[in-house]
């Protein structure tokens, strides 16, 4: 994994000559954090500064995170830094902006998310039919909170 962030944190700095030279934005102040999990490969959070990188993709395709990922990424940082809230997450502005810098305009990326964690799944009944919860709802119904079926509206039960 060292490697990896050596080569991220190296394309990071080629995104940042790019940025200021291009659009006068400074790219230091961009936090990355390697903690996202599923299927989502990235996701910037424009309040904190921070793009988090999902870690079991990096370390499978670091390639294409390093190249197309953080690229993505990062165009979302200057496109905030240069619009604020004021235009779409991938309008015409973005996608510019990530053209400009190297990276692929494409919303959605086309790597194997195989490891996605799959919730167990939990039958509740209420006067309609049969309903398939997952672990959190189930959870939540275990310490109290009810829920009612859309269909029905009466009060989900458990299947024993």
């Amino acid at each position: 994994m060292y490697e990896i962030k050596r080569r991220l944190y190296s394309k990071l700095l080629e995104l940042n000559h790019r940025s200021v030279e291009l659009f006068g934005v400074d790219l230091s102040d961009i936090t990355i954090k390697f903690e996202l999990k599923g299927i989502a490969a990235g996701k910037y959070y424009p309040k904190r500064d921070l793009i988090n990188l999902n870690k079991d993709l990096i370390q499978t395709y670091p390639d294409e995170m390093i190249n197309n990922i953080l690229c993505h990424e990062v165009a979302h940082h200057i496109t905030y830094k240069l619009y604020g809230g004021r235009v779409k997450p991938h309008g015409k502005e973005w996608k510019e902006i990530c053209g400009s810098i190297g990276g692929v305009p494409e919303i959605y990326h086309s790597l194997p998310t195989t490891k996605v964690k799959k919730f167990k799944r939990y039958r509740y009944i209420c006067e309609c039919g049969e309903h398939l919860l997952t672990s959190i709802r189930h959870n939540r119904i275990q310490k109290g909170v009810a829920y009612f079926c859309k269909k029905c509206k009466k009060k989900l039960s458990q299947v024993s």
